[in-house]
């Protein structure tokens, strides 16, 4: 089981340091007229990569969590940086992909994406190198 939990961490890193650096900065380069399409496709198929590997994550983060119960472990701070990771996701990442699926490529709306994405790349970093 240990395995697994250390492939998705390692998964959910590689995608989001390749989606920090090379995906969101591409935004600015898709034309005005194809981005709504474009956008839309991104967010399907990325959807079915990240959904499971962050469902995965969440739940060995649970399952560890609650089967160790010494308190204070290394289990409940990797269980707080996946919930982080999700409060960030949901709360701020989200909500700018349903700004640009609305309002089709905004340059502001990608900057903020790109920044808002940075406390994701580091925690998932931190998940696996610390």
């Amino acid at each position: 089981m240990d395995q697994i939990n250390t492939f998705i961490d390692w998964a959910m890193v590689l995608v989001i340091w390749l989606v920090q650096l090379v995906v969101y900065p591409g935004f600015r380069r898709i034309e005005k007229s194809r981005f709504v399409a474009w956008h839309s496709r991104y967010l399907k198929v990325m959807g079915y990569i990240v959904a499971p590997l962050m469902i995965g994550q969440l739940g060995f983060a649970l399952w560890n969590a609650f089967t160790v119960r010494q308190g204070i472990s290394a289990e409940t701070h990797y269980l707080g940086l996946v919930a982080l990771i999700w409060i960030v996701t949901f709360r701020i990442v989200v909500p700018i992909h349903v700004n640009l699926q609305d309002r089709g490529k905004e340059l502001e709306l990608v900057r903020q994406l790109v920044l808002a994405n940075w406390p994701r790349t580091v925690l998932w970093s931190i998940i696996v190198f610390v």
